[in-house]
């Protein structure tokens, strides 16, 4: 499909997909390059697997900003594991608060079949050090 319009984004966003599901991160970054160069306004899911990619390639501040904007972007919350992503980089930041409002915000926003136990105990660690006077 890319061959025959490469203009058309839908086929951008499933090779992004794909690319993150095989663990290949620099052609998941190629792959959301492509689709937000084309439209940035209208994929937080290119912004979440590039958040992906980065952070499993331990970019964390590059991760954090591009988890923020899927976030942003993602108003009917479709992609509601960059909230997931989002808490797990402001608790690495110390930001436990922050961190604590995105893993809220996974639950909330979670696939009724999603198991919930893994981010359910990263809030409650948040919870309690926060509660020790953290951020």
């Amino acid at each position: 499909a890319i061959a025959s319009d490469d203009k058309f984004t839908p086929p951008h966003l499933s090779l992004a997909r794909l690319s993150a599901t095989e663990s290949n991160w620099q052609e998941t970054l190629e792959r959301c390059a492509s689709l937000l160069r084309l439209n940035p306004y209208e994929y937080p899911q290119g912004y979440y697997y590039r958040a992906v990619a980065q952070y499993n390639l331990q970019r964390d501040g590059e991760a954090f900003e591009s988890a923020q904007q899927a976030v942003k972007l993602d108003t009917s919350h479709s992609v509601p594991l960059a909230e997931q992503l989002l808490g797990v980089l402001c608790s690495s930041r110390g930001d436990h608060k922050s961190a604590a409002e995105h893993f809220r915000n996974y639950i909330r926003y979670a696939p009724p079949n999603a198991n919930l136990s893994g981010v359910k105990a990263l809030l409650a660690e948040a919870e309690s050090r926060i509660q020790q006077g953290g951020p």
